[in-house]
């Protein structure tokens, strides 16, 4: 199996229903893209997120996105969707997420990657585990169909930028 992650792109915008339906990703997740592309459209890629379309063996199976929080340069906000069911519990989302952090830290800075699961999606808070993600919070979101939704805060704790700078300009390399 082989996952690639490129760039997503205008002609990507229609998967993302396609995907949502699939895997009935509402159960899951209330948004299927950066918040920031609301106001900054695809023109905020590399300055507000990183957006990759997750590709498995030249297929189109979901995305990933990580953006800035408001006022925490320092802390990246995690979403991920695989919209094709065969692809689950195989690694898919582990490697992307393992990717896009690293792909998406010299655009955006970012020392903490942070994400919500909700508490119910135990495959997918295996997955984050697997990845470094710890549990650091817990709440409960408003669903306007589901009520209040349970869910917990995960955070993966990188080395800091300006450690990774300085250890650079020490060694030379």
């Amino acid at each position: 199996m082989r996952v690639v992650l490129r760039r997503f792109g205008e002609k990507d915008l229609a998967n993302l229903a396609v995907w949502r339906d699939q895997v009935s990703a509402e159960q899951y997740m209330e948004k299927l893209a950066p918040t920031a592309y609301e106001t900054a459209g695809l023109g905020g890629w590399g300055r507000e997120f990183v957006w990759f379309v997750i590709c498995v063996d030249g297929l189109d199976v979901g995305c990933i996105w990580i953006e800035n929080k408001k006022n925490r340069r320092n802390v990246g906000i995690l979403g991920i969707i695989i919209g094709h069911p065969e692809h689950h519990g195989k690694g898919v989302g582990r490697l992307a997420i393992r990717r896009a952090v690293i792909l998406g830290r010299p655009f955006l800075g970012y020392d903490i990657v942070r994400l919500h699961v909700r508490q119910t999606n135990e495959r997918a808070i295996y997955c984050y585990a697997n990845c470094g993600f710890v549990i650091t919070g817990e709440g409960a979101k408003a669903h306007e169909a589901l009520g209040k939704v349970p869910f917990y805060r995960m955070e993966l704790f990188l080395t800091p930028m300006s450690a990774v700078a300085g250890a650079r300009l020490k060694t030379g390399s």
